[in-house]
C-alpha cells in the first residue's frame, strides 16, 4: 500500500468538535471513519467504532455510508 500525504486542512469530529478553534471544518465521526476507511481499502465493508461514550457500526458500499 502506498500512501500519499496531502494537507487539505483539519477536520474536528466528536462531541468536542466545536471546541477546536483551528479546525477548517467540522464533521461527524461516522463520516470521518467512512471516508478514511474507503480511502485506505476501497472495499465494501463494516467499520466498528468502539468509543468512550458509545459504539457505532458503519456499513460502506461503493464508497458511501449506508
Amino acid at each position: 500500500m502506498h500512501l500519499v500525504q496531502i494537507r487539505l486542512g483539519y477536520v474536528a469530529t466528536g462531541y468536542g468538535r466545536i471546541s477546536v478553534p483551528y479546525a477548517d471544518r467540522t464533521g461527524t465521526e461516522i463520516t470521518c471513519h467512512g471516508k478514511g476507511s474507503w480511502f485506505l481499502f476501497q472495499e465494501n465493508g463494516t467499520v466498528i467504532d468502539v468509543g468512550g461514550q458509545d459504539t457505532k457500526g458503519i456499513m460502506l458500499k461503493n464508497g458511501r455510508i449506508m
